[in-house]
């Protein structure tokens, strides 16, 4: 019935009040957020964003394509220092910028703004210390790539 009405053209005020609300337009215009206010919730750190994440995630891109040029140069030429630390930096910052951003989206839908920076603080931490510790698997033992090609090598 609902989708008879609506196929129909019948007046937005004939349709049960549960589809006005089920099917009521969406936009991202402030005005359209401010007009309800269950709605300002989700949509919150849009409007409160300083409008420079396009070149943030321009950058992330830019990594990203960095460490798959990495990778692969892992596999061509195993052993090299600068391979390792520039591919070891590449991924520890892809995995701490893509976690992190998974972090501040999601966790204030679920805990208070106070925990959600001590979370995002511990896994600033962790990332250095991880980063750290691949530093150090490098200068001390075979290296990144040696590892990662004896891994395929199984």
């Amino acid at each position: 019935m609902l989708l008879r009405l609506i196929t129909e053209g019948h007046k937005s005020s004939q349709l049960p009040a549960i589809a006005k609300t089920l099917f009521r337009p969406f936009s991202t215009t402030p005005t359209a957020i401010s007009a309800q206010s269950s709605d300002k919730f989700y949509l919150r750190h849009q409007l409160e964003s300083k409008h420079v994440s396009s070149s943030k995630w321009k950058m992330y891109r830019i990594a990203s394509v960095g460490l798959l040029g990495g990778l692969t140069t892992c596999f061509l030429c195993p052993g090299n220092p600068m391979v390792d630390f520039a591919t070891v930096t590449l991924l520890v910052h892809h995995n701490y910028a893509g976690l992190n951003s998974v972090f501040a989206d999601y966790l204030p839908l679920l805990i208070r703004d106070s925990w959600v920076k001590l979370v995002m603080a511990s896994w600033l931490l962790m990332s250095i210390f991880t980063l750290a510790l691949l530093y150090s698997f490098n200068y001390n033992n075979v290296g990144f790539s040696k590892v990662l090609v004896s891994i395929f090598k199984l």
